[in-house]
């Protein structure tokens, strides 16, 4: 679809993209509820309130509006508190969007135009406050919302309201079946109880749940809604329009807002608005003469049609997987036979680090510690300042392919703090803690002096001109703070509701480490642990020596996903300090290596980075999906003409692909051991820990065929 408007004429955010691709949640919101049809600054935090809300329910949002002439799908925060704030910015329909582009205009997107956008980007669900319609006599003036017709022509689920209450809803209705418009209104919780309800349902009417119009047909929950939407987008034909009565809460002031609507249309009559304009003046004077009460009406609706939004997404998103799962087509599963990556219902939760990354690469090659380079000098490079953390990497790169991970970890309160924010909006920072720097050093040194300063964490990495590390300095002390108390709290608050995998960085302390383990077991799901570094990861047996039982134990993760030098360090701890020499070039090494650390109980299953030389996959024999299909080795892809920028964040954002393909419930080890593989090529293509371009490249068929698996024998 994107080649139809025009790489410059459409932008969809990466996160959106991803989620589409790989079958996700997804869920559209509208721009002019918060560019003309709220105050401020009540417009931009009800935007931002409905995208918490859409991703506390398990889906991405995707704000649509334009921006200097291109249509957006997915405006970050920053960009909405913009957009929200623009004087400038011009209410635009479908007719709007050609001369929007041409003149590089700001704008909010309608109904309409917003429906647009969403088709061209592959979204399914779409949630407004209330749509456009057929204006009072319009009969005489002809005043009939363009959103009517592009709902007859999209075939996508429009969640909201009903009818604005100043329209004329009864025409408005008749017009919707012209164009062919399914349209339904949703009864939960104690609406569903209503004695009679089923059979007499009155359409809403916006501010009020009733409209004295019967609804056409009455939907029972969320479940219902997918499968009708299934029926939608098989048909690929009108669009459907499901109304979600306002709360019984505001129907106090149904007289009262019905008398402020006569006003107001009677003002307008009497100034001459119609047009574009009328619909932003009705509801400013609406507001005004209900005393606010009609605009918390209008606040409280948005939301609450987010989060019915969001849930009909996931559970649609839930019933491709259980059709692609099956190899059903539509006839005899109720969904479309698209075919779909199978997502589970569950989640990633990834506990680690969150720092700056300033990075330093050296442009002589000849300049490297190796070759006895001057180190109290100068040197050319490039230097760069990144997001980083493994923690946030994993989170990041999960989130670039889709999924919505959940992000246990700490920031200052400093500037870093907030440029994380800022840069990285596609990740969920509500679980995230700011927190003070724990104290480390003795009282009266430098480092103790500043330790309470709440500092984010740091890390300054040298790179040689080939773009591999010389050496890095780590300020880390505040992931002291992400201990086990922050976890336990966390998971109070509902952190690890639903949590397939729990993934821990050994950037945190060794309690924590052990106490995500302990989460992880209390709620069913795995738990992965990734090294860091080969101090580090001993914290994941930090009294091996006292172990005493003579029964194997249980592994104490599930996955552990070592490079090879942390797989020598944790070799070396179960064997009693012997050292074992491990060359990429012999893998029987490693995997006998591999073989003892799964024998004692380290781990249940073991993916081994092997930088240059690829990935080693060795799973256990009773690893749930993958238990007889290895050990495998993937051959590392060739990077392109210009070579390898940096390695940093190309082991996570493997351990991000192997934890994606987990996820997905059906990848083969074979394919996961690719996609991982792909994923780290990306990140080593670019400053970034994460490419911004990391699910296309991954899933780019061409480099696919070039990644060779073999299977290994002892």
């Amino acid at each position: 679809m994107l080649s139809k408007l025009g790489r410059g004429g459409l932008r969809v955010a990466e996160e959106v993209r991803a989620a589409v691709s790989a079958g996700g949640a997804v869920v559209a919101l509208e721009s002019t509820i918060f560019t003309s049809g709220m105050p401020r600054p009540i417009n931009v935090d009800t935007a931002l309130e409905a995208e918490r809300i859409v991703r506390s329910r398990g889906a991405v949002p995707a704000t649509v509006g334009m921006l200097a002439g291109r249509l957006v799908v997915g405006l970050s925060q920053a960009e909405i508190a913009a957009l929200g704030g623009d004087d400038y910015a011009i209410k635009c329909s479908t007719r709007d969007l050609p001369t929007a582009m041409a003149r590089r205009l700001n704008g909010g997107t309608t109904v309409s135009a917003t429906l647009v956008a969403a088709r061209l980007a592959g979204v399914p669900v779409f949630v407004t406050g209330g749509i456009g319609g057929v204006h009072r006599h319009g009969q005489d003036s002809m005043d009939v919302s363009a959103d009517l017709v592009q709902l007859g022509r999209t075939p996508i689920m429009t969640v909201c309201a009903g009818v604005k209450a100043f329209l004329d809803v009864g025409r408005t209705l008749e017009a919707l079946e012209t164009q062919g418009v399914g349209v339904a209104t949703l009864l939960l919780g104690d609406d569903a109880k209503q004695p009679g309800k089923k059979e007499e349902v009155e359409f809403p009417a916006f501010y009020t749940p009733s409209s004295g119009h019967k609804s056409p047909c009455t939907l029972h929950s969320v479940a219902e809604c997918a499968r009708v939407l299934a029926g939608v987008r098989s048909l690929d034909g009108p669009g459907f329009l499901l109304a979600v009565p306002i709360a019984r809460e505001f129907s106090e002031f149904s007289s009262t807002v019905d008398a402020a609507i006569r006003d107001a249309l009677d003002e307008a009559g009497r100034l001459g608005i119609r047009g574009r304009a009328i619909t932003p003046f009705l509801l400013d004077r609406i507001a005004r003469l209900t005393d606010g009460a009609s605009l918390r009406a209008n606040v409280a609706l948005v939301k609450r049609n987010a989060d019915v939004g969001a849930q009909i997404a996931k559970a649609f998103s839930e019933l491709q997987d259980a059709a692609a799962a099956t190899g059903k087509n539509f006839a005899d599963a109720g969904v479309s036979s698209r075919a779909a990556p199978r997502r589970t219902s569950g989640r990633a939760v990834v506990i680690g680090g969150c720092n700056l990354d300033l990075t330093a690469r050296l442009k002589d090659a000849a300049a490297t510690a190796d070759s006895g380079f001057p180190t109290e000098a100068t040197h050319s490079g490039r230097v760069v300042i990144t997001c980083g953390g493994v923690g946030r990497n994993i989170a990041d790169a999960l989130a670039r392919c889709g999924h919505q991970p959940v992000l246990l970890s700490a920031l200052g309160r400093d500037q870093a703090a907030e440029l994380h924010r800022r840069l990285c909006p596609h990740l969920d920072w509500s679980w995230v803690r700011t927190a003070a720097t724990p104290r480390t050093t003795t009282p009266g040194s430098d480092a103790a002096n500043d330790a309470d300063e709440a500092r984010s964490a740091a890390y300054a990495l040298s790179l040689r001109a080939d773009g591999s590390l010389l050496f890095g300095v780590a300020d880390m002390d505040i992931h002291g703070t992400i201990d086990p108390d922050y976890l336990e709290a966390s998971d109070s608050a509902g952190a690890f509701d639903n949590a397939e995998i729990v993934c821990c960085d050994a950037n945190c302390p060794t309690e924590t480490v052990a106490a995500a383990r302990r989460l992880a077991r209390r709620r069913g799901a795995e738990f992965w642990f990734e090294p860091t570094d080969t101090h580090k990861a001993a914290k994941l047996l930090p009294d091996w020596g006292e172990k005493s039982s003579e029964e194997p134990p249980l592994p104490l993760c599930d996955w552990a996903t070592p490079n090879l030098h942390e797989l020598a360090a944790l070799h070396r701890l179960v064997s009693g300090g012997s050292a074992m020499s491990f060359d990429s070039s012999n893998l029987l090494s490693v995997l006998a290596a591999c073989r003892r650390l799964l024998a004692e109980g380290v781990a249940g299953s073991l993916a081994v980075k092997l930088g240059p030389a690829g990935l080693l996959l060795v799973p256990g024999q009773t690893d749930r999906l993958w238990a007889g299909q290895g050990p495998l080795h993937c051959s590392a892809p060739a990077t392109p003409p210009g070579g390898i920028v940096s390695v940093s964040g190309a082991g996570d954002s493997l351990v991000a692909g192997l934890l994606t393909a987990r996820l997905s419930g059906r990848a083969s080890l074979a394919e996961s051991g690719i996609f991982a593989s792909l994923c780290a090529r990306a990140s080593l293509l670019g400053f970034e820990a994460v490419s911004s371009r990391l699910s296309a490249a991954a899933s780019d068929s061409q480099l696919w065929r070039e990644v060779t698996v073999s299977r290994l024998c002892d």
